[in-house]
């Protein structure tokens, strides 16, 4: 190693690193080298693969659990960081549970193909997407100062003369009522779960699995029809939430919005 310094290195396919690396490990007995020859061969595996110490100690990790070095990233393409960038367009840019949580639900509810790759994607690769070039290009508005100001809107009763599946929405919070924080907005979010600390005290967690839709939270209470109108069934409820995708529900409110307040 002391005598390479000088010697450049053509980085190779990264299959091919992998494979090389793990010849290595094998022709060297790297599990039952000493320290000090374990060191030398990862500087090795460093200097002829390119690959970062925190890259090659992970393939080492990888080795000694399975025998195998395999490539475990998740690999997404222009058009999945495109898709997120869409999704976030239409949903106004939510935080990553739930943003997680839509895609999940296009993918395994409306059989949407487009999120195959996006429905398994993790809380800390959604925010390094979007850092991403291709994200950032194809998310960049330019919106000019309005000159004129419109009012907020107004709070007032919905009448839905009698028929299920209208809900009352709002582009601010409607309030608290018995210290509960009201409605925000329509989309999947978070339902906390109460947990007491080492000390006996009650604290609030948002796990991801909670995360989910108000309706969908409704029907998980136990006698949960109890709450319906006369007449109105879960069944009926169900083909009304399913007619539209949301994505599709997503546009459908954008445009009353632009509607409203123009």
């Amino acid at each position: 190693m002391a005598g390479s310094a000088p010697v450049d290195f053509i980085p190779v396919d990264r299959a091919d690193a992998y494979g090389f690396a793990r010849r290595v490990l094998v022709r060297s007995r790297y599990v039952r080298l000493s320290r000090p020859d374990k060191g030398l061969i990862r500087r090795f595996l460093i200097k002829v693969t390119a690959f970062s110490r925190a890259q090659v100690s992970r393939l080492i990790s990888q080795y000694r659990e399975t025998g195998r070095i395999e490539d475990r990233r998740r690999r997404y393409s222009k058009a999945d960081i495109g898709l997120l960038a869409e999704v976030d367009e239409t949903l106004g840019g939510l935080c990553g549970a739930v943003t997680r949580r839509m895609m999940q639900r296009q993918y395994n509810v409306f059989d949407d193909p487009r999120f195959e790759r996006l429905a398994g994607l993790s809380n800390s690769h959604l925010y390094r997407l979007r850092q991403s070039v291709t994200y950032r290009r194809r998310r960049l508005t330019v919106t000019r100062t309005r000159a004129t100001q419109v009012s907020i809107g107004e709070r007032r009763k919905p009448h839905p003369a009698g028929r299920a599946g209208f809900l009352r929405v709002d582009s601010v919070h409607q309030g608290d009522l018995d210290g509960e924080k009201g409605l925000y907005e329509i989309w999947p979010c978070h339902f906390p779960v109460e947990i007491k600390d080492a000390k006996g005290k009650k604290r609030k967690t948002y796990p991801f699995d909670k995360v989910t839709t108000p309706y969908l939270k409704l029907k998980s209470l136990d006698a949960a029809a109890q709450y319906l109108r006369p007449g109105v069934t879960f069944e009926q409820l169900d083909r009304e939430a399913l007619a539209l995708d949301d994505l599709a529900a997503a546009g459908t409110v954008n445009e009353a919005l632009v509607a409203l307040f123009a």
